[in-house]
């Protein structure tokens, strides 16, 4: 049985457009400079409303996951 060991990294991120921009555009980012990046986890999302009650900013924690 082969066993595998996982490093993982916290990264924060803030998006404009929506969350799964800010999911897509945190991996992408991160496997230009984590080799074997393996898997990702939403740790926390958060927003920001305007005034007129409209979201101007997603915000999420995720964990990376790499070997």
């Amino acid at each position: 049985m082969t066993s595998h060991i996982y490093l993982a990294a916290e990264v924060h991120r803030l998006s404009l457009l929506c969350m799964n921009d800010a999911i897509r555009y945190t991996t992408a980012s991160a496997s230009q400079t984590i080799h074997y990046l393996k898997w990702c986890e939403v740790i926390k999302s958060s927003g920001h409303s305007e005034r007129d009650h409209s979201p101007s900013e997603f915000r999420i924690n995720v964990k990376l996951g790499f070997r």
